[in-house]
């Protein structure tokens, strides 16, 4: 048997189990059995999460609890665990794999705190700390591993339900952005189903009760009378979409067919083919007539023993059924308006007589297998199960009409295909030729005159091989036309009527394959300079992009420099931007600390303060902020060995002389300080994009303010 995957990532829940159909009209005999196979399912449910970044969750043991449950009364053998660490969830899920190794069905099923990172959904264990996002996969479970541990267990049917979709603080603060919910799986294992309790990238609601949403609605579906996966889903969605009021939709993503085939309510019973010798089946017939008896005799109804009477007719309750109905009409009827009816009915007609009745009218297999879905313990089962009977035999009858036809024909065809055998044979041998025989034999390879046909076959080949050897060994020469094919003509035939052409033909082909090697040669020798030239060019493209490449990224973090008037420096146009400081810690990792002085009043240091969070929101076109003399000389040291030219801090009095401009005004730029800078009562008290406020007379920006030098 092919392995079957059945992965429902449901986050917020779902399983499946398999049902057994019947494919044709052949006899069915339904066999009890204690057990539907071996079905593993390991069961997770954490909610008591310890880091302050991870909200502590009321409902997932509830849910694993109930999903449990609902698993067990499947037959499964369930694994329940609660609130496990993650060398705890590493261990039961390593003793599941191999627990599960061949087995009918293995199901995971997780109710907890769940999060997605660049494609792959990760499981939070409850003494997960994440305090970043590189510490995602150390701390949590990665989905994928789960799947590899029970592909490789090999279970016929795979199910992993995921309940966690939940919202969590976390994964908006990563760098990679915002990450809500948990992501579509790209790729899913061939025969897989793919369930999320909302959309992928959407969260799920935990539940205001006992149960998330999805497994609330999930646990009113199993109580449904279509427990197939697609009867399933569809009364969980319409039960999540209404407790949500639509906000949260289940996401359904999976072979259509799986959805329609597999069934959860795979009960006790199997259905095997078996053939059921004649006797059994007519020890069955008067078996099912002696239930449609006895459920009919002391029910008290008229009809349903009139039913009897119909079906059974010569049947061997027949008397007693009469005699029966005799004396219920001598007894007055309780509660019978025979007057009142609706569309032909009685009104005071009860459901399941009003069901049967109709099932009657209808009078198809159809009909009576909905009478029997609904009432499998009715008071009309046994006559239902009559009439179902009856259909079968009726269309085993078929069969067996169709089966004898089509042997018929199979005899016709046999005896139609013997007569042109024998035709072609007559015909064959009456002209008595080479190419008659060969026919024959091309048409009846193993036909009864083969034998006949390949020892005149053979005779007559002989003779024409006899009477024109010479000319058919120079054909098949000529034919070939090669050195090989003349020589072998000249070899056999060294005096023969071809023997001279044979030879000349020789010489000529001998010179056409030497100018063809020179010429190849001579193009191979070509093709190779050619290919050289290729290389050649392509290492100068090489190295000329890489020269561009080296060229822009010296561009792309080399500050705007500008030329000092009367001075033999330059001094950077713009503050350094804490864009431009980011990219020199992202190149060396640089720790400049966690602490700065601030002015509150008065400077003071203050600890958890850093360039990255200076205590007020930046932009990378903000000046950087939090930095040192020493961070500073690290930055000038790293841009002068990554552009190859000289930078350094500029001493007190190279920058008050920049600083002037060239003019005598108050402030660095002019006497406005509104025009030229940044303070304290026009920033909002906090920094703002370099190049905004009036430059000086050297074109130098932010020269006051902004950030203190």
């Amino acid at each position: 048997m092919n392995q079957l995957k059945i992965i429902l990532l449901m986050f917020c829940g779902l399983l499946l189990s398999i049902a057994a159909v019947a494919k044709d009209g052949r006899n069915l005999a339904v066999k009890e059995s204690s057990s539907a196979g071996k079905r593993i399912a390991l069961v997770i449910g954490n909610g008591n999460y310890q880091a302050d970044n991870l909200p502590k969750l009321a409902n997932p043991t509830h849910d694993a609890e109930d999903i449990a449950k609902v698993l067990r009364g499947f037959g499964f053998e369930v694994i329940q665990k609660k609130d496990l660490s993650k060398e705890e969830m590493d261990t039961a899920i390593t003793d599941f794999g191999r627990k599960i190794s061949d087995s009918d069905a293995a199901l995971f099923y997780f109710a907890g705190h769940g999060l997605q990172l660049k494609g792959r959904n990760y499981l939070m264990p409850v003494n997960a700390k994440i305090e970043s996002e590189a510490r995602v996969p150390y701390e949590s479970i990665d989905v994928n591993l789960i799947l590899d541990e029970m592909d490789n267990g090999k279970s016929r049917a795979n199910i992993v339900m995921l309940d966690a979709c939940r919202n969590n603080p976390i994964s908006g603060k990563f760098r990679t952005g915002t990450t809500r919910g948990l992501a579509a799986i790209s790729s899913p294992p061939q025969g897989t189903v793919i369930v999320y309790a909302t959309d992928p990238g959407n969260v799920a609601a935990d539940g205001a009760g006992r149960n998330g949403l999805f497994t609330a609605g999930l646990l009113t579906a199993f109580k449904g009378n279509d427990l197939s996966l697609h009867g399933v889903l569809v009364r969980t969605s319409k039960e999540v979409e209404v407790a949500s009021d639509k906000k949260q939709t289940p996401y359904i993503n999976g072979p259509a067919i799986l959805q329609e085939e597999f069934h959860f309510d795979q009960g006790t019973q199997q259905a095997s083919l078996e053939s059921i010798p004649v006797p059994s089946t007519i020890k069955k017939e008067i078996e099912i007539e002696q239930e449609s008896w006895e459920s009919v005799r002391d029910s008290g109804n008229i009809e349903a023993i009139q039913e009897y009477v119909k079906q059974y007719p010569k049947g061997r309750f027949v008397g007693q059924a009469r005699i029966l109905i005799t004396t219920l009409k001598k007894v007055p009827q309780k509660n019978v308006e025979s007057a009142a009816t609706h569309d032909g009915l009685p009104l005071s007609m009860d459901n399941e007589t009003a069901l049967w009745t109709e099932a009657q009218k209808g009078n198809s297999r159809e009909d009576y297998q909905a009478y029997l879905g609904q009432y499998p313990k009715g008071k009309y089962v046994a006559l239902a199960k009559a009439r179902l009977k009856k259909f079968e035999d009726e269309v085993a009858k078929q069969a067996k009409q169709e089966r004898e036809a089509i042997a018929l024909q199979v005899s016709q065809a046999k005896a139609e295909a013997l007569k042109q055998e024998q035709d072609a044979w007559e015909s064959a041998s009456g002209i008595a030729s080479l190419e008659s025989y060969q026919g024959y034999l091309n048409d009846y390879p193993n036909g009864r005159f083969a034998t006949l046909a390949q020892g005149r076959v053979a005779k007559l080949q002989k003779e024409a091989s006899q009477q024109a050897e010479q000319q058919s060994a120079w054909s098949k020469a000529n034919g070939i036309a090669s050195i090989a094919s003349y020589q072998s003509y000249i070899n056999d035939y060294p005096n023969g009527q071809y023997a001279r052409l044979a030879q000349e033909r020789i010489v000529k082909l001998q010179e056409s394959q030497q100018a063809a090697l020179q010429a190849a040669a001579r193009q191979k020798q070509l093709e190779e300079e050619a290919a050289q030239a290729a290389r050649r060019e392509q290492a100068a493209r090489l190295e000329q992009a890489e020269r561009q490449r080296q060229q822009a990224a010296i561009a792309a973090i080399s500050p705007v420099m500008l030329r000092i008037p009367g001075k033999n420096y330059e001094l950077g146009k713009y503050h350094v931007t804490r864009g431009e400081f980011a990219k020199f810690v992202s190149d060396t990792r640089y720790d400049a600390g966690i602490s700065c002085w601030v002015w509150i009043g008065k400077w003071e240091q203050q600890s958890g303060r850093s360039w990255r969070d200076p205590g007020f929101a930046q932009e990378d076109n903000h000046p950087v902020a939090c930095v040192n003399w020493n961070d500073a000389q690290a930055y000038v040291d790293w841009l002068s060995k990554k552009t190859g030219r000289q930078y350094r801090l500029p001493v007190e009095e190279e920058w008050e002389y920049a600083c002037q401009g060239g003019s005598k005004t108050e402030y660095c730029g002019g006497d406005n300080l509104d025009a030229v800078g940044w303070y304290w009562d026009n920033s909002g008290k906090h920094t703002h994009p370099v190049g905004q406020k009036q430059a000086n007379g050297y074109g130098l920006y932010d020269m006051t303010g902004n950030v203190l030098q």
